[in-house]
């Protein structure tokens, strides 16, 4: 079987990212809404640090889309890096 010339394996490959892109997008918007009614309002009045510390852990709950929303809410806040240590010993900086 012959293969694709690269263009077009590229423009194949970019529909299957961005279908999986917006899939997931509409998860997060579908998790933040559950997440709202479980209380979690004003994200942005938390600080970056705070973020951090929720996404760790949910990062060690396992929900990959509640990753996600508090690596979304981290990059909206758009504030300077930082370093954080993780409380499991052994991992490394962010």
């Amino acid at each position: 079987m012959a293969k694709a010339p690269p263009e077009e394996s590229d423009e194949a490959e970019s529909i299957v990212d961005e279908a999986a892109i917006a899939r997931f997008a509409k998860a997060m918007v579908e998790k933040m809404a559950m997440m709202r009614t479980r209380g979690l309002r004003d994200w942005e009045t938390c600080s970056s640090t705070e973020l951090l510390c929720l996404l760790q852990e949910h990062v060690e709950k396992g929900d990959p889309v509640e990753v996600a929303l508090f690596a979304m809410m981290i990059h909206q806040k758009a504030e300077v890096e930082f370093e954080v240590e993780w409380k499991k010993p052994g991992s490394r900086k962010l």
